[in-house]
């Protein structure tokens, strides 16, 4: 597995005609794990739309405004690690396809390792 691990930071203004309007920042860290090889799908983020869309077992695992979308049957045991993972983590967004793992975190991370660790546990439990 190749992993690359990015620090991303921008600010954007808007010029206001009368009042000005304050610059937008973001900064988040993004992990990216390439090399894969099963082709299951995970999806984890923030949308109240789509937590509509899941079961109710999930719902009450996780937090609002958290959704977890799974291409595979996994046992609740599973699900609790994952919405476990993702609240210490402070994890935005997870995305597994085609082989390659794509993870948003915007806030700092003081503990990489574990983080490292915690992800290659959704890796080997996801299938």
């Amino acid at each position: 597995m190749n992993y690359v691990i990015q620090f991303v930071k921008n600010q954007t203004t808007q010029n206001g005609v009368f009042i000005p309007i304050d610059a937008h920042e973001y900064a988040g860290t993004e992990l990216i794990i390439l090399g894969l090889n099963h082709n299951d799908k995970l999806s984890v983020g923030k949308s109240t739309l789509l937590r509509q869309f899941c079961m109710k077992d999930i719902k009450k695992k996780i937090s609002k405004p958290y959704f977890i979308r799974l291409s595979s049957k996994n046992d609740m045991d599973f699900i609790d690690n994952l919405a476990r993972i993702i609240e210490d983590n402070h994890i935005s967004r997870i995305r597994l396809k085609n082989g390659k793992l794509t993870t948003t975190i915007h806030e700092s991370t003081r503990d990489v390792l574990k983080l490292i660790n915690d992800i290659e546990y959704i890796i080997k439990n996801v299938s």
